[in-house]
């Protein structure tokens, strides 16, 4: 008789910043040990695709809709159900006191989730569907969505601009290279407002929570990079 396979649960959760309602399940010890493996290369690519490759198993998601923000929300909401919501780390802390480390052990509780951000992209532009108009003037501009970040920065925009409008209609049909050329053709003022949209996206903090052996302070300090407390 062959042995049966694990029925995992399901969950749902709804992204930050656009809005999705996702389905997961906890990752399996065959997909920690992708991680585990992208772990022992060092470097924060090979864990980042081995993170994609997770989540792209566990959840219905497709990675091109999600932003920076909404990507390790979701990370951290799988971490949650397949390991553990606490999280260990060390943080670095001056106390003010002498002969206090450097350095202090303590716990994350991952459920302790904060957005940073969202407030102000929701303020200073219109959000239409699943994106934000960036106006150049009363006629012209761009909609922008919020994308994972890229190493390539044309990339990134390409991923970034869904259309571009002015007086005379919608554009939604371009290439990348026809993207660029566009681009090249703004002033400097209109480019700044795309970068500014590009630069200040949300991100996702947790608190650390840890007391000092020595001088017995209790320590707080918000973390970004979820990445790091993967185990």
């Amino acid at each position: 008789m062959k042995l049966p396979k694990r029925d995992l649960p399901s969950y749902s959760t709804t992204l930050p910043v656009s809005g999705l309602n996702v389905q997961y399940r906890p990752y399996t010890v065959k997909e920690q040990k992708i991680l585990q493996m992208a772990k022992q290369s060092d470097t924060i690519a090979d864990v980042t695709e081995a993170v994609k490759q997770i989540v792209e198993n566990c959840t219905n998601v497709n990675l091109d809709a999600l932003g920076d923000a909404d990507f390790e929300f979701l990370i951290i909401k799988l971490m949650c159900v397949s390991v553990s919501p606490i999280a260990a780390t060390e943080i670095t802390y001056d106390c003010k006191a002498e002969g206090c480390p450097a350095t202090h052990g303590c716990g994350v509780n991952l459920e302790h989730i904060k957005v940073i951000g969202l407030d102000q992209l929701q303020s200073k532009y219109t959000k239409r569907k699943n994106y934000y108009v960036v106006p150049f003037d009363d006629e012209s501009g761009v909609c922008m969505q919020q994308v994972m970040s890229s190493d390539d920065p044309e990339e990134t925009l390409y991923k970034s601009i869904v259309q571009v409008y002015d007086s005379d209609g919608v554009y939604d049909e371009f290439t990348k290279e026809e993207l660029i050329d566009y681009i090249d053709g703004l002033v400097d003022s209109e480019y700044q407002q795309i970068q500014d949209f590009i630069n200040t996206q949300p991100f996702v903090v947790v608190q650390a929570e840890a007391k000092c052996k020595k001088c017995k302070k209790d320590l707080r300090v918000e973390l970004k990079g979820v990445l790091d407390f993967l185990a």
